[in-house]
């Protein structure tokens, strides 16, 4: 929240609409053009590597020192919102193996 309050307080709004509401893009799945993928790396970097500055990771668990990546997925929603992106789901189609 703060590093984007910092760094980009144009997108605080539809933050806190994404995280309170029922719209979310999981798995950082996606296809672009490599502009809106540079523009998007550049946002969300940004925002991870000040984040990065503030997360004490010592005392979390394996599973809990995933915390960014969580935070991807639910900024990767903000983003796409933002930027008026054209998206088209589309089945993910898990396999055993076999």
């Amino acid at each position: 929240y703060e590093s984007i309050l910092k760094l980009y307080p144009e997108y605080l709004c539809l933050f806190e609409e994404c995280m309170n509401g029922y719209v979310f893009y999981p798995r950082n799945m996606f296809v672009m053009s490599k502009v809106l993928l540079d523009k998007y790396c550049t946002w969300l970097f940004d925002i991870l590597f000040d984040a990065m500055k503030a997360v004490d990771y010592s005392s979390y668990d394996v599973y809990n020192q995933r915390t960014l990546g969580f935070i991807v997925e639910r900024m990767f929603t903000v983003w796409l919102m933002k930027e008026k992106c054209r998206i088209k789901e589309m089945t993910i189609l898990h396999t055993d193996g076999t």
